[in-house]
């Protein structure tokens, strides 16, 4: 084990002593991503957030570090700023789960535009980055054609 490994190891100790939880979920994911999130993330439950939507993505180290540096937690997962009629519109179950598949703002950085941008190449552009594309729409969409 290197030094820099047992410096890790030491401050994953520290962060997560007594988390009983979320070491469990911590444990499913790779060194790698634990070393992302103690070294990119400083809210424990963002940490959290972030750990359990890797699980349940399958997100590789660096879609977790691209996700994390367009903050997707604060677009995706803080609902109360998200504006919408889902709560008074559709049953709670169904109007919680909408609020979550919504995200505000959408991130293209991929994309590099122009003052006068055609639709057809926004289009283009988009298919051209459809795995950046897909993973800012979220877990929610396939591309289909």
């Amino acid at each position: 084990m290197s030094a820099r490994n047992l410096r890790y190891m030491q401050k994953f100790a520290t962060i997560y002593d007594n988390n009983e939880f979320l070491q469990e979920v911590l444990a499913k994911l790779t060194w790698y991503h634990n070393i992302i999130l103690m070294d990119r993330v400083k809210e424990l439950e963002k940490k959290k957030w972030y750990a359990i939507n890797a699980i349940e993505n399958g997100w590789s180290s660096t879609v977790l570090i691209h996700q994390i540096s367009t903050d997707l937690y604060n677009r995706q997962a803080i609902l109360e700023n998200k504006v919408s009629n889902f709560k008074n519109t559709l049953p709670i179950p169904t109007s919680e789960l909408s609020l979550e598949l919504v995200k505000d703002p959408y991130v293209f950085d991929f994309i590099s535009t122009k003052k006068s941008m055609k639709e057809i190449d926004f289009e283009n552009a988009l298919v051209e980055n459809i795995t950046k594309f897909l993973l800012e729409l979220g877990s929610s969409f396939a591309f289909v054609g």
